[in-house]
């Protein structure tokens, strides 16, 4: 094989390769996107945080879903220290047959200061989308 047909045969393939690594990234035709996650203090969307302190009594967490195959479904919503195993404490929330839809689920902030996670799962488990926060004494 000549220089050139080889540069060929390796072009095509570094190609090929990362349209699969694309598309491996990108969610399957139909499946659930989770469009938005706010976290907040109350059920007010216009006051996002990062932050929660433990007086504040409760953690709201909004998520906003696109359901493209508009197919009645839910989500599993958690909050998780990193690295841990998933929360049996989840929330299972139903996503109706419509291609957007928003709900919110609601935690209390009784857990001990420091880092965790806001964790969106399907159905199935895989997770959608996560979101990092603390909570403060």
């Amino acid at each position: 094989m000549n220089a050139s047909r080889w540069l060929v045969a390796v072009g095509l393939f570094s190609l090929v390769s990362t349209s699969a690594l694309a598309q491996d990234a990108t969610p399957a035709p139909g499946a659930l996107v989770v469009s938005e996650l706010i976290l907040s203090k109350t059920a007010d969307t216009t006051a996002p945080v990062t932050s929660i302190t433990r007086a504040d009594g409760s953690v709201f967490v909004t998520v906003r879903v696109a359901n493209p195959a508009r197919v009645a479904t839910s989500i599993k919503v958690s909050i998780e220290a990193p690295g841990a195993a998933p929360s049996a404490g989840a929330r299972e929330l139903a996503i109706p047959a419509q291609a957007r839809y928003r709900t919110v689920a609601r935690f209390p902030a009784r857990r001990p200061a420091g880092h965790y996670r806001v964790v969106v799962r399907d159905a199935a488990g895989a997770e959608l989308s996560a979101l990092e926060f603390d909570i403060t004494e």
